[in-house]
């Protein structure tokens, strides 16, 4: 189908329509001007869904001739998007996002999250968690940490999850995606059994699925602790984050043998994980250089032993509370412990 200017308008017919697999002509927009472009539907499967890839060719100006002359060799088709259903558009390509205008803030609605849910909880429900992984200490130091940052931080954004899907599918052609858009029910298990057909290590399952179920296992094990013990030092940081949150600078209240100093400090230093890490702030965050040294100097003076156990840092057990202005954001509770 030929259409002089393609509008959003009839763009969006074209996507519905099941009889016209082809659209050319020019497209205009504020990013890349004007184009004549040619748009391909392409049929890749059918079940409870009907799925298609849409394709795209683009020309800084419009033909003089049309012919296989114009549309050679050299000017390949361009993958845009899944299309499911004749209406929903899956896996955009940027080029798709800046077809016209009002597309721009679209999201691509890729649908790895998707499949990496239902796939997961699969797992989850179908394989033992590996209990010799979990005795390992490097694993155990690796789920603490990820359930630290989570849990102190309010985070949910763990990636752990979704780089072991998308490793899987390095394995694997569009076809994954594909079956999944054509065909969701049942998915996950047709993926598990390619995946184990597939020689992907020795064993999918040793290799990867249970070691991943024991991470799961593991972090949400940490997880369940740190909340039961308001009192902990997980729990601790979590209540100093919360009240340096979306400050710039604070003053940290220190006390050493009996005297007392106030020095201004930046919020991200006490947010680093480093602070978790270290049970400590680091003195180079101070500035100037100068009450960097007269904190130094007031610490190595007053705290027991100070040179011989931190450089460069200021225990946690030294600051009694962290203000801003007259405000007491947050009172160590472990002072003087």
């Amino acid at each position: 189908m030929y259409c002089k200017t393609i509008t959003k308008k009839i763009f969006d017919s074209y996507i519905a329509n099941d009889s016209d697999t082809v659209l050319e002509g020019v497209v205009t927009n504020a990013f890349e001007g004007t184009a004549f472009r040619r748009f391909v539907r392409v049929p890749l499967a059918k079940g409870e869904h009907y799925v298609e890839a849409l394709y795209e060719q683009d020309f800084g100006s419009f033909p003089l001739a049309m012919g296989a002359n114009h549309f050679s060799i050299k000017n390949n088709l361009e993958f845009m998007a899944f299309i499911v259903d004749r209406k929903v558009t899956c896996c955009k390509s940027a080029a798709f996002a800046l077809l016209f205008d009002d597309y721009r803030q679209a999201d691509s609605n890729w649908v790895t999250a998707e499949m990496r849910e239902k796939f997961l909880a699969y797992i989850e429900k179908n394989y033992t968690p590996s209990a010799e992984v979990m005795k390992d200490k490097k694993f155990q130091s690796l789920t603490y940490d990820s359930a630290v940052k989570q849990y102190v931080y309010d985070r949910n954004n763990d990636t752990t999850a979704l780089d072991l899907m998308l490793k899987l599918l390095e394995k694997f052609d569009d076809s994954v995606i594909v079956d999944y858009l054509a065909n969701p029910s049942g998915w996950e298990e047709r993926f598990a059994n390619a995946l184990e057909r597939s020689g992907i290590g020795e064993s999918f399952a040793k290799e990867f699925a249970e070691p991943f179920v024991a991470y799961l296992v593991q972090t949400r094990q940490y997880l369940d602790a740190f909340s039961a013990d308001p009192s902990c030092w997980e729990s601790i940081c979590k209540n100093l984050m919360a009240a340096v949150k979306d400050r710039k600078n604070v003053r940290l209240n220190i006390v050493a043998g009996g005297k007392s100093m106030q020095v201004v400090y930046p919020a991200v230093g006490i947010e680093s994980y480093d602070t978790i890490r270290t049970k400590s702030l680091a003195t180079y965050a101070i500035s100037p250089a100068r009450h960097q040294e007269e904190v130094e100097r007031f610490l190595n003076d007053n705290y027991p032993n100070y040179s011989s156990k931190f450089y460069c840092d200021i225990p946690f057990d030294s600051i009694v509370s962290v203000l801003s202005g007259r405000k007491v954001l947050w009172e160590n509770p472990l002072f003087g412990k």
